[in-house]
């Protein structure tokens, strides 16, 4: 659409708000086809930034061990350990219990995973089977393995176990476990 007279001969030219050169209701993109280009391209360079960003979360989100993911005991006692145990919380570690023939075996880790060292850790598991109660000391004999015995274990179906633990530099704690019946 041509700019009346004195306008300038620049498509993009508007020179005020008010006066001869004026039109309400005009988009900027019908007088400057070069920045309304300019703007479609910015555009799509915002969106190619975006799904790239989207993507890169998707693909860091997916790397994530399904540990670190849960973060609530609930939700840990769902996801199987690295070991095939029971995973639970306390404090700064997380710490997987396996119960087998004759076995306690409890591995200790970090929130992000990493395994945390048992040397001078001193540790007990209280196993209960119905109404029997079952104690078993655990000694450190791994980087981060807490293992113990008993005759009386069979396997950890049904079975509900505490654990206490001291780690090093560390406050006491307990975890609880309840093993599914299956």
């Amino acid at each position: 659409m041509p700019w009346p007279p004195g306008c300038g001969t620049y498509a993009g030219w508007r020179p005020a708000a008010s006066g001869p050169c004026f039109r309400k209701n005009v988009s900027y993109r019908e007088y400057m086809p070069a920045a309304a280009a300019l703007e479609k391209e910015n555009v799509m360079s915002v969106k190619k930034f975006v799904h790239g960003l989207t993507l890169a979360f998707s693909l860091a989100a997916a790397s994530i061990p399904q540990a670190a993911l849960a973060h609530d005991n609930a939700e840990l006692a769902k996801v199987p350990g690295p070991h095939g145990g029971m995973m639970q919380m306390s404090g700064n570690f997380h710490l997987e219990v396996a119960i087998g023939a004759g076995t306690v075996t409890v591995w200790v880790t970090d929130h992000s995973d990493e395994p945390q060292p048992t040397e001078g850790a001193t540790a007990k598991a209280t196993v209960f089977k119905g109404s029997e109660r079952i104690a078993v000391d655990l000694s450190p004999t791994g980087e981060n393995e807490l293992h113990g015995t008993s005759a009386e274990l069979s396997d950890s179906k049904g079975l509900r176990a505490l654990i206490d633990l001291a780690m090093p530099g560390e406050e006491a704690m307990q975890v609880r476990y309840q093993f599914p019946e299956h």
